[in-house]
């Protein structure tokens, strides 16, 4: 396609600039596929494609094309998700270049009054979580009556966290007439009998799911027995020369246990699921992008939304149950032309699922050791030495001042002990034990 090619589909050139400037001048497969047919008003549309695939703008140009601003809520976007539901608002906001839509997040743990204050006044498009969708009808502060347009993004993951009830509510409450768009990874069952119930007439437009990580990444296993987890864990980030990364595990429980036992060992760490408040959620996202905290223990939909490209590692403690979610994760490393390390935790009766994994990835995933004392302590001694080598250029005319000062007081080498000792404490013992 050409520079042109969005304009081919049926936008307008105002959007067309916009998508220019941003960088944008090929859609996706499933855009090319949902926007025409969305400008066209040909019904309701049920896409299929993974996670990664553009499915947002997919479905946030045409509703910018199409909305006209009456001050009434027009479009309603489901996610299942805050950080999904703040991250298509973010998205939609960059998307209509000079048009005047006001987009509204409404989502769980949020203060209400903020969000009452947004509904009042005029708003196009209501983005939210199920949950808070319905407090806010129960309330009588969001009226559906004049919406056009019904928007599930990730279905499939709405459903399987139980919002099933909540999402058929708001579809009942929502004009006849409206336009109803499903775009999902999957369709489960579950997912399915919903299109057929509520869907008139649904257009399917499937994309051949490409799955592939990214070259950038090295991908490893270990075979582990599964008492030996955590232990084995805390070696893999002892013998990283850095590690920046997040810890996968399949459920809260398995967060909290994780995050508890790696705090007891000292490592700066936090766990984070959807038990969390929002607010505590935010907090602990600001602080692991800031590096405050190194390490973070998330579930695959509670680390939806996180945006970092610096990561160093991704550690599957858990082994995903799906193709699409193995690559879901390991993509959030090897990013912005920097190299990134996938390890995954496999006991034997993890063994032919990651087989499985690897072939449909296509994805070279090597055996690795678990690392040995040796190998940790040496790595730990070079790190410890490399910064305490880093500050040598970056002393100011007062440390120099002090350090000549206490070589007067004391032997050089037992003042540069007692520095080793407050700075690295019982590490520098281990590290230097071999």
């Amino acid at each position: 396609m050409t520079t042109s090619a969005f304009a081919e589909l049926g936008l307008s050139p105002a959007l067309v600039s916009a998508l220019t400037a941003k960088g944008f001048t090929k859609p996706t497969p499933i855009q090319a596929a949902v926007i025409p047919r969305l400008l066209s008003n040909q019904g309701d549309i049920f896409g299929q494609a993974q996670t990664g695939t553009g499915k947002t703008a997919a479905f946030a140009l045409p509703l910018i094309e199409r909305i006209v601003p009456n001050g009434k809520p027009q479009a309603i976007v489901l996610a299942p998700t805050r950080e999904l539901a703040l991250q298509v608002c973010k998205e939609i906001e960059s998307l209509r270049g000079n048009k005047k839509l006001i987009i509204a997040p409404v989502y769980g743990g949020q203060g209400m009054r903020e969000q009452l204050r947004a509904l009042k006044g005029p708003v196009d498009i209501v983005v939210g979580t199920p949950g808070r969708i319905i407090d806010h009808l129960d309330r009588r502060t969001l009226d559906l009556s004049r919406t056009r347009f019904l928007v599930l993004d990730e279905a499939d993951e709405m459903l399987n966290m139980g919002f099933s009830e909540d999402v058929e509510k708001i579809l009942i409450q929502t004009p006849p007439n409206r336009q109803l768009l499903l775009f999902s990874a999957t369709l489960p069952k579950s997912l399915e009998r919903m299109v057929q119930r509520y869907a008139k007439d649904p257009f399917y437009i499937r994309m051949k799911a490409e799955l592939h990580t990214e070259s950038l990444t090295e991908q490893w296993y270990v075979d582990i027995k599964e008492p030996e987890k955590v232990q084995v864990l805390t070696k893999l980030i002892d013998a990283a020369t850095d590690f920046y990364g997040v810890i996968f595990c399949r459920t809260k429980m398995e967060v909290d246990s994780v995050n508890m036992a790696l705090h007891k060992a000292g490592y700066a760490s936090a766990g984070i699921h959807g038990d969390f408040k929002q607010s505590e959620r935010e907090r602990i996202l600001q602080q692991f992008r800031k590096r405050n905290i190194m390490i973070l223990v998330a579930t695959d939909v509670a680390a939806r939304g996180l945006d970092v490209k610096e990561l160093t590692h991704v550690v599957n403690f858990s082994l995903p149950n799906t193709p699409e979610t193995y690559v879901h994760r390991v993509g959030r490393t090897g990013r912005a032309g920097q190299k990134g390390t996938a390890i995954t935790l496999v006991s034997r009766r993890d063994f032919r699922n990651l087989q499985f994994i690897q072939r449909i990835v296509k994805a070279d995933i090597r055996r690795m050791d678990v690392p040995s004392i040796k190998v940790i302590r040496r790595i730990q001694l070079e790190k410890m030495q490399s910064q305490v080598l880093a500050q040598v250029n970056d002393c100011h005319e007062g440390h120099i001042h002090l350090a000549k000062h206490l070589l007067a007081q004391a032997d050089p080498i037992q003042i540069v002990a007692a520095l080793v000792k407050q700075q690295f404490g019982d590490r520098a013992l281990l590290a230097l034990d071999s």
